[in-house]
């Protein structure tokens, strides 16, 4: 129950945001049409790549390393594994400096400095943000998490408000927007965690040499760039072969996913501590992992068929210059689904510090991803990306569980997820074609009851739980 109640605070925040969200979607998809968007969406893109670089893989070391040190060792552990990456990110301010009129190009089709120079200071920003965040996710302060999520989501959306009197429908109202949001709270939680970011105290020493810590990141830089190339590879033959527009599309179908993205998100932040403190407490405790994987599984599959089931009502969040999006994020529901419960499986690799095996992963499905999006794009569009990449994290999945059971041996069915996973994807397709008609319910019914007769031990417990509860209220 405890555990439960904490998934609930880290829950919270994500939920406010997703209320947010809800909110603010209509507002934004008419405010700013899809070219824009997709020059937005490009420029995430390359953020996120630069943000892989300059972290070095030191924000998985600190992860990984923080429950091996002492609590008073934990503050001078966060402030060596930030010390590279910052440095890294100063560098590839630089870099985007001097090279600006080829960056600025490939994300908005315009040669500015301006674009570079926002750029640069979203880099730095999102290097320090990332440790900000994983600092107080790794304390467990779920309620501190919560109200920075939704601070830095408001914020968000004030500023949006804020620089359309001055930009109107412009892609630098929604990048200004990002990138100030993102780094006012980074420098107001900082401030607020003074103690961990700037007490130095010289007596301190680490358990942890820098030499494991650099050998640990080290193999992160390699994953992180390929995962990097699977999971961006869309937007980048989105725009090779079609338009900013077909990217916009694209980016609205993102928009409805991200509904379920607070749920991946909130289990993640919720799940990496939990799992490291339950390894290190009992290594042999199989038994709670492979639960855990269960629900997690159950939990995702039955929220995306309801989102799937309803697209054609959640299609009134995009305004009408964003409809065709909703034949599209079906297959994009994969992303988060098959994440989240790769988290539950992956433990093996990362308890055994075999970070190498991320890399063959992410390998395997970029490679996979490029050729379908290579393959589909040119017929579909924005759809075509849609289905390869949502094929290509079902290979995510297999591939994580997989040389994951080597190292840690809970068991977890991977054939039963994947038949569960393989009628929501058929749900997906029917879905993707069509709007809502009698076959697309029972397509919808069909891929619960599948999946509930599959866990039909987490059914049965949910049934008793919940029976529990009415008697309770009773």
């Amino acid at each position: 129950m405890n555990l439960f109640k904490k998934f609930i605070k880290y829950a919270f925040g994500n939920g406010v945001v997703l209320i947010l969200g809800l909110l603010s979607s209509p507002i934004i998809t008419r405010l700013i049409s899809p070219v824009n968007m997709g020059k937005y969406s490009m420029f995430t893109t390359v953020t996120s790549l630069l943000s892989i670089i300059t972290l070095f893989g030191f924000d998985q070391t600190f992860v990984r390393f923080y429950y091996e040190e002492e609590v008073e060792c934990r503050g001078k552990l966060l402030r060596q594994c930030v010390k590279l990456p910052l440095q890294l990110s100063v560098l590839s301010f630089s870099f985007i400096l001097v090279f600006y009129k080829f960056i600025s190009k490939y994300v908005s089709n315009e040669e500015t400095i301006l674009i570079a120079i926002v750029l640069g200071i979203h880099v730095v920003g999102t290097t320090l943000n990332r440790f900000v965040l994983l600092q107080i996710r790794m304390e467990q302060k779920a309620n501190t998490y919560s109200i920075i999520n939704i601070i830095t989501k408001i914020s968000y959306l004030s500023l949006i408000g804020i620089l359309y009197i001055i930009f109107y429908d412009s892609y630098w109202t929604v990048i200004i927007a990002f990138s100030l949001s993102n780094l006012i709270i980074t420098i107001i939680t900082m401030l607020k965690n003074a103690k961990v970011w700037f007490r130095f105290n010289k007596n301190i020493e680490l358990s942890t040499k820098y030499n494991q810590m650099l050998k640990y990141s080290v193999p992160f830089i390699f994953s992180s760039s390929i995962s990097w190339i699977f999971q961006s590879i869309d937007r980048i033959m989105l725009k090779q072969f079609t338009d900013y527009k077909e990217i916009g599309i694209y980016s609205g179908a993102m928009t409805i996913v991200s509904l379920l993205n607070i749920f991946q998100v909130a289990f993640s932040n919720f799940w990496v501590p939990v799992a490291y403190e339950k390894y290190k407490e009992d290594p042999d405790n199989y038994q709670f992992f492979a639960l855990v994987n269960k629900i997690v599984t159950v939990i995702m599959i039955v929220i995306a068929v309801m989102i799937i089931l309803f697209k054609d009502i959640v299609s009134i969040l995009l305004g009408p210059e964003y409809r065709e999006a909703i034949f599209v994020f079906p297959f994009l529901i994969m992303m988060p689904i098959m994440y989240t419960i790769s988290e539950t499986t992956v433990l093996g690799i990362n308890f055994q510090k075999n970070s190498k095996m991320h890399i063959y992963i992410s390998v395997i499905v970029a490679l996979f991803n490029i050729a379908g999006n290579y393959i589909l794009i040119p017929i579909l569009g924005a759809k075509g990306a849609a289905i390869s990449t949502g094929l290509a994290y079902i290979v995510f999945y297999i591939c994580r569980s997989l040389i994951s059971r080597h190292y840690f041996k809970f068991k977890y069915n991977i054939i039963k997820c994947l038949l569960s996973i393989f009628s929501l994807y058929g749900l997906a397709i029917y879905s993707s074609f069509h709007y809502f008609n009698i076959a697309y319910l029972l397509l919808a019914l069909l891929a619960i009851i599948i999946t509930l007769l599959l866990y039909y031990d987490i059914t049965k417990m949910a049934v008793v739980k919940l029976n529990v509860l009415i008697r309770k209220s009773h």
